[in-house]
């Protein structure tokens, strides 16, 4: 088995990561995980990635040429996703809140990495071409009045407040 199309990340940087769990610091057949399962743990990792970046309107999946950056990220958010995968199938060095070690700091590290790179979809910090077929031509936000003053939305106007209304009077 190899990797999705619609994964960003190789084998070889999850190796390059946690390789020395196993002892050729390369994943084969006979290694835990295996091959097959550090591709399996690549792709979960990029479908949610690539879940995340549809909901949030970006093309995907990312393509190198277009997004190079966007895309270099996505493959070490991929790969950083993958290895915390990996090192959850070695119980020593599975997370312990309550004994804190080097490898349960090197696991954190790499869920950070992850996590950084999720938080910017959610955030719509993350730079990447946008998908406008679907609700791209539509506009959020206040327009100007007539005196170039920003009006307040409609969602957020009291019942009453129109233009044209009258304003309340409240007791002083």
């Amino acid at each position: 088995m190899a990797v999705g199309a619609n994964t960003y990340g190789a084998v070889t940087g999850v190796q390059a990561r946690v390789g020395d769990l196993v002892p050729s610091r390369a994943f084969s057949g006979s290694t835990t995980p295996t091959t097959t399962q550090v591709e399996l743990f690549l792709d979960d990792v990029a479908s949610e990635m690539n879940a995340l970046m549809e909901g949030a309107g970006y093309t995907i999946p990312l393509v190198a040429g277009t997004n190079p950056s966007a895309h270099a990220w996505a493959a070490s958010a991929n790969e950083a996703g993958a290895s915390v995968m990996v090192l959850d199938t070695h119980p020593d060095v599975s997370y312990d809140p309550d004994n804190p070690s080097p490898q349960a700091s090197r696991k954190s590290s790499y869920a950070a990495i992850y996590k950084r790179f999720l938080t910017a979809i959610s955030e719509g910090t993350f730079k990447a071409d946008r998908d406008t077929t679907k609700m791209g031509r539509f506009t959020v936000g206040s327009y100007l009045d007539d005196d170039g003053k920003k009006k307040v939305p409609v969602f957020t106007r009291a019942m009453n407040d129109f233009p044209g209304s009258i304003e309340r009077v409240t007791d002083a």
